[in-house]
């Protein structure tokens, strides 16, 4: 028998995927949460002043296996006059992510979120703060907002399930999410409308936690002695990213390099132009992720990336000192000139030692002339049609500000590279 897993996926590149299931995985799958199911659960709660014409409210803490059991997502199907559903749907990358995430790192899920019920007067089971829900009465929560969460718990506790009695061992997992309660935001109202108030209310005044800002907090937490951030990281292959914005942050302070202060991290001091320090982790990569580096031991990988990097540049500026006394008058030091810049050293490495014979990737003099050669060659017209050449090119408001989209950088690294192999 054949399913659809993910038949409310949300846009981007995801298709539905079919899954073939025997019968018996079936019935075990439509039932793997029954043995958690009561007809009445008598709930923690508290009550809160009203919300929106006088929509009651309360919140609750209940338990994961409660809300798996008992919720129901409105969906938008259809045209607008179709009046029953409005949410979003779900995003089956999200939902995945999220349930190995409890199965592996058995993380806690501190955000409240937001459910209604539709029967009329439900609050009459609240008392000394205590709610008793009863969902053949109250019928299911509905969700406002947190779909995913609850789609990606109810995914881990499949998980878990359907290792029962193979050689996987998930018990811990089970344990913990069997243990894990929410906190949630519980209104009662019949009136759908005010449903999607409250639920574009939500929506319309969250604001994500910007990438840099979570980077720079987990090098915080590493540097308060939290380990497991970086063992997390590297489950994830991610853990580039720490050891590279851990050098970075410490690149930045450095006075003699070209990037003192020049490289953006949240609370931290930078100056005008710079780059972010998630931008910046990713195009060190190509050095972090060169033949030369993964040749060295571990131990010997910072200190090599550090000392090639500010070899690099120093490159640079000792060409076009210029450019680093005027750093507001060029692009070099934005994200377009860092990410371009990164992306040749691969072939200005080459270069050099097919040319020149200069192998040492720490010493300055390695990149020099590649990079005044490359310089010298570049040309184009700005938008207004004046022409410029050589250093100028890089000029902010000159014909650099044509290539500023991922399209044009790839397309101008080419030409710059073709300078070399034409040289």
């Amino acid at each position: 028998m054949a399913m659809i897993t993910n038949n409310h996926l949300s846009g981007g590149k995801e298709k539905p995927v079919i899954i073939t299931r025997s019968n018996e995985n079936m019935s075990k799958i439509e039932t793997f949460l029954s043995e958690y199911q009561k007809s009445t659960y008598t709930l923690e709660a508290f009550s809160m002043p009203d919300m929106y014409d006088g929509v009651p409210n309360i919140v609750c803490k209940i338990p994961a296996s409660v809300i798996v059991n008992h919720f129901e997502v409105p969906y938008a199907k259809g045209p607008v006059s179709d009046k029953k559903g409005y949410q979003r749907n779900f995003s089956k990358t999200r939902i995945l992510k999220l349930a190995n995430r409890l199965i592996h790192e058995r993380i806690s899920l501190p955000l409240s979120l937001s459910l209604n019920i539709i029967q009329p007067n439900a609050f009459n089971s609240f008392d000394k703060n205590q709610f008793k829900y009863n969902p053949s009465f109250h019928h299911s929560l509905r969700v406002m907002d947190g779909q995913h969460r609850i789609l990606g718990i109810k995914e881990a506790f499949r998980i878990v399930k359907e290792a029962e009695g193979t050689d996987v061992n998930l018990s811990g997992a089970k344990e913990h999410l069997e243990a894990l309660v929410l906190n949630v935001t519980l209104t009662n109202t019949p009136r759908i409308e005010k449903e999607i108030q409250i639920f574009v209310e939500i929506n319309s005044n969250s604001k994500g936690v910007p990438v840099d800002v979570v980077l720079a907090n987990n090098l915080r937490r590493m540097a308060h002695g939290e380990i497991d951030v970086f063992e997390v990281a590297k489950s994830n292959d991610e853990d580039w990213q720490i050891s590279n914005a851990n050098m970075l942050s410490n690149i930045v302070k450095d006075f003699d390099s070209v990037w003192y202060k020049r490289i953006k991290i949240p609370g931290g001091e930078h100056e005008t132009p710079n780059v972010g320090i998630t931008s910046m982790t990713k195009y060190l990569r190509v050095i972090t992720d060169s033949r030369e580096c993964k040749l060295l031991r571990d131990d010997a990988k910072a200190e090599f990336i550090k000392s090639v990097f500010n070899a690099y540049w120093d490159a640079f500026r000792n060409e076009y000192k210029e450019v680093f006394d005027n750093p507001k008058d060029y692009a070099i030091q934005k994200a377009i000139g860092a990410d371009v810049w990164m992306r040749l050293w691969p072939m200005i490495v080459q270069w050099s030692a097919d040319n020149e014979n200069l192998t040492n990737l720490r010493d300055p003099k390695t990149y020099q002339k590649a990079i005044k050669l490359i310089v010298e060659s570049c040309e184009g017209e700005d938008k207004n049609g004046n022409s410029a050449d050589g250093i100028d090119f890089w000029k902010v408001g000159g014909p650099i500000g044509s290539y500023s989209s991922e399209k044009g950088k790839s397309i101008l690294v080419r030409e710059l590279e073709s300078y070399l192999v034409n040289a």
